[in-house]
């Protein structure tokens, strides 16, 4: 393959660069079945003291359970709670039973919980 062609390559992905997520792992610590409701309609099964990878977005985050939606807002993640990975990093939560959802570190300590309700845009 010829060395202008490779340059290329290179050149174009370094421009471009690798699109970063933020990928949560969202334990249910609840006694029920969770839906995690995305703006997009999608909706994200995750059964009673399973953890499952979800993608956090910093809008309304909606979860139902037992036929109820509880609203949280998204917090900006202190750097401290994420752990980073080449192409995504990942932030740990958990549903609670008291129906809260809590952002902390991989071996659960500085718990931050989300503010309950969301901001309304105008």
């Amino acid at each position: 393959m010829n060395i202008k062609y490779i340059t290329l390559t290179i050149f174009c992905l370094i421009l471009t660069g690798c699109p970063a997520t933020l990928n949560i792992q969202v334990t249910n610590d609840s006694n029920a079945d969770i839906l995690i409701l995305y703006s997009t309609g999608y909706e994200s099964l995750i059964a009673s003291g399973e953890t499952k990878e979800e993608i956090y977005k910093y809008d309304c985050l909606r979860i139902k359970s037992n036929g109820k939606t509880y609203e949280f807002q998204a917090n900006i993640i202190i750097d401290e709670y994420i752990e980073t990975g080449k192409f995504s990093s990942n932030v740990y939560a958990t549903f609670t039973k008291n129906y809260e959802f809590e952002i902390h570190q991989k071996n659960k300590s500085n718990i931050v919980k989300l503010e309950r309700g969301c901001i309304k845009e105008n």
